[in-house]
């Protein structure tokens, strides 16, 4: 059964390989628009102490996402001093 699973899987990977050897040459100005890295804000990582654990644990996030936790840490701490 393994033999006929692997007929279809690599006849679609020859295909798809020789199509990709079909496609039109890139210009130099599309190569270097490419190769222009996204600007994403770079992750800063913290280590966190984890109860029952000698190793701490790396967390890494960027600094919107750091700030998000923070604020929804502040908002749990003054819901759980109103009064009921």
């Amino acid at each position: 059964m393994g033999k006929f699973m692997m007929l279809p899987v690599a006849t679609i990977l020859m295909a798809s390989g020789a199509a990709a050897h079909q496609t039109a040459p890139t210009t130099p100005h599309s190569v270097v628009a490419a190769a222009k890295p996204v600007t994403a804000e770079k992750p800063i990582c913290r280590s966190e102490e984890t109860t029952g654990s000698r190793f701490s644990k790396r967390v890494c996030h960027t600094k919107a996402e750091w700030n998000a936790m923070a604020a929804d840490g502040v908002a749990a701490l003054e819901a759980s001093r109103r009064p009921h």
